[in-house]
């Protein structure tokens, strides 16, 4: 009588202990499948976020440095602070690009393959086998951090030392070189300024917030340089 006893409570146990251990399992699985999916799910927002989204993670303070400009006997500031702006329903970044004794302007910055930026860039239609947009994009050729890395730019600004204002809408390029947008390279015209009409940069992130409130681009007019606006 007692085996029997001992024997039911052995297998009361053993039934008792195969059921918690499917039930952990199954929850486990549960898990498991709630993970995969609320990662899928943010994989998939992050591929299809808009635009803007991925414009604003490029805001930011950059420390420059640029060969051309570099003065052995003068450790000058340059920086680029990054903001964002709308304009004309698309979104484009605004950036301010200082360099300390020599220049300040403002920075527009758009993707590359922001077509009706490069268009007002560089003027012309878009379409056809020889138009400054197709040879803007021969000459840089396949981004390596894929086609949202890289942006073209223009620019506007003054001479800090004379406050003389160029009205000259200088291009160039930037493209990050990371996932988290903490450094790019870059290219960009700044023969105005006596440094070079195709300065090489590179840019190393410092803080998310900008540190300079850009001007409007407007306010590097012909207007403003001939009543002498600062």
């Amino acid at each position: 009588m007692m085996t029997t006893t001992t024997t039911t409570t052995t297998n009361k146990r053993r039934t008792a202990k195969k059921r918690w251990t499917t039930t952990r399992t199954k929850r486990w699985t549960t898990m498991n499948k709630r993970r995969t999916t609320t990662k899928k799910v943010d994989e998939e927002s992050e591929d299809n976020e808009p635009i803007e989204c991925k414009l604003k993670t490029w805001r930011g303070s950059y420390t420059i440095h640029c060969r051309d400009a570099w003065n052995p006997g003068n450790r000058q500031e340059f920086t680029l602070d990054i903001d964002s702006e709308r304009r004309e329903g698309s979104w484009v970044l605004l950036g301010t690009l200082y360099f300390e004794y020599n220049l300040q302007g403002t920075m527009q910055l758009a993707l590359e393959k922001n077509e009706a930026f490069l268009v007002e860039l560089y003027g012309g239609p878009s379409a056809g086998q020889n138009t400054p947009v197709k040879r803007w994009k021969d000459a840089r050729g396949t981004p390596k951090m894929g086609p949202d890395s890289r942006m073209a730019l223009r620019f506007r600004g003054r001479e800090l030392g004379e406050g003389m204002i160029h009205t000259f809408t200088l291009q160039g390029y930037l493209e990050f070189v990371d996932n988290k947008a903490q450094k790019f390279v870059g290219c960009i015209n700044l023969s105005p300024f006596d440094i070079s009409d195709a300065a090489v940069i590179q840019g190393e992130r410092v803080s998310e917030y900008a540190r300079r409130v850009p001007d409007r681009w407007e306010s590097f007019s012909e207007t403003d340089r001939n009543t002498g606006a600062q």
